[in-house]
């Protein structure tokens, strides 16, 4: 049997699966930076919308929210999903993200803190 027949034949063999897993490995970095990129914009946005509603922070987002922000009670929150793909095989994958964000009243804090002070110098002197 040739010997360099074989090797042809084992490298037309192994070649394209060597390209379809590099291929894949780079859909996935994709996809993984599309996940972080989105998740940042939505802690953005909810920082924002905390510090508006709190009146006490004013932060200027860079870009609209990309999915709606709801408010209940003493917190904020976006809920949404993020798709893999647009086509192709892998188009049924969507990966559902989430982030919440308690409304902090810096105000309050201070005076609690305050609070808190007053009481430990007031248990010292008795």
């Amino acid at each position: 049997m040739n010997k360099r027949g074989a090797t042809m034949v084992e490298a037309a063999l192994v070649f394209p699966l060597v390209i379809l897993t590099v291929a894949a490995l780079i859909h996935m970095l994709v996809f993984f930076y599309q996940l972080a990129e989105t998740r940042a914009n939505m802690h953005m946005a909810l920082r924002a919308e905390s510090g508006r509603i709190s009146k006490t922070v004013k932060c200027e987002p860079s870009a609209e929210p990309v999915f709606p922000i709801y408010k209940k009670a003493t917190e904020v929150y976006c809920l949404g999903n993020k798709t893999f793909m647009e086509r192709g095989l892998l188009k049924k994958l969507e990966k559902p993200l989430s982030a919440k964000k308690y409304v902090d009243h810096e105000a309050d804090f201070v005076r609690t803190v305050d609070l808190v002070m007053r009481k430990d110098r007031e248990d010292e002197h008795e």
